[in-house]
């Protein structure tokens, strides 16, 4: 008598919705966070698999006796997984970039932090925008968005079913491109703001050569650009609000490229 009747192919189905599972959290914001321990990520992984594994519409697939066939369908899996969880990170790398150029505009690259999301160092302008967007992003139920993917996925993507679309590409490389534009739009008013000021400054320099404009500079730079955030922050939020909307939008359009 078997304690658990539980049959090859449905022991297969299940680690290929583990696998899936895990790959979307090798790069998804907030779960996939480098920090977090792997153990965890792993936990989580088998949970998600738990709760997704019921959605799975698999019914063509064959128990694979084989082990190369195996090889390349584990493989498949987690290149769904890691597809979904790399166009939810695209959001995240763009709103590092404004936070960059900001930094850099007011002066705080001279100080740089470890980043464990990214493995480089960042300014602690940039560390502190980071977890304000983490903030924002469970506030706003952003972390449900990948999650309804993932479970999108599921139902229409069946274990061995992707089909990866030459139109996937092109989107991915459209989203690529699109972070160094929501990088410069979120960061134009600031930068806008001490361009102005340097300006200036640059005028003093030629007319009070005496001044040590680098000392100025920075003693001015630096209000001006916290001036400017304080002032743009209502901006900021519908930025950020409209790219996690973006970003659910973004990962439906994956799941529906990989559907066959």
């Amino acid at each position: 008598m078997d304690l658990f009747p539980v049959s090859l192919r449905d022991s297969q189905l299940f680690f290929l919705t583990f696998v899936r599972a895990g790959g979307l959290l090798v790069f998804a914001p907030l779960l996939g966070h480098r920090s977090l321990p792997t153990t965890f990520k792993i936990g989580v992984a088998f949970f998600l698999a738990i709760v997704f594994y019921p959605l799975l519409k698999p019914l063509n697939f064959v128990a694979i006796r084989e082990t190369a066939p195996l090889i390349v369908a584990v493989i498949q899996e987690l290149a769904v997984g890691l597809l979904l969880g790399f166009t939810a990170l695209l959001v995240f790398a763009g709103i590092q970039f404004a936070a960059e150029l900001i930094s850099f505009q007011m002066g705080f690259t001279f100080a740089n932090v470890v980043d464990p999301q990214f493995s480089g160092q960042i300014s602690v302008f940039t560390q502190f925008q980071d977890l304000l967007v983490v903030l924002l992003f469970v506030s706003l139920n952003g972390h449900h968005l990948f999650l309804r993917a993932l479970g999108e996925s599921f139902q229409l993507v069946p274990p061995l079913g992707a089909s990866f679309a030459p139109g996937l590409v092109g989107h991915l490389m459209t989203s690529a491109a699109r972070v160094f534009a929501i990088g410069v739009q979120m960061a134009a008013p600031v930068v806008a703001a001490i361009f102005l000021a340097n300006l200036v400054l640059g005028l003093l320099a030629r007319t009070v050569p005496q001044m040590n404009i680098l000392m100025v500079g920075f003693s001015l730079t630096i209000p001006l650009g916290f001036l400017a955030l304080v002032f743009s922050s209502p901006l900021f939020f519908r930025q950020v609000e409209g790219l996690f909307l973006q970003m659910g939008q973004d990962l439906s359009v994956v799941v529906r490229s990989l559907a066959p």
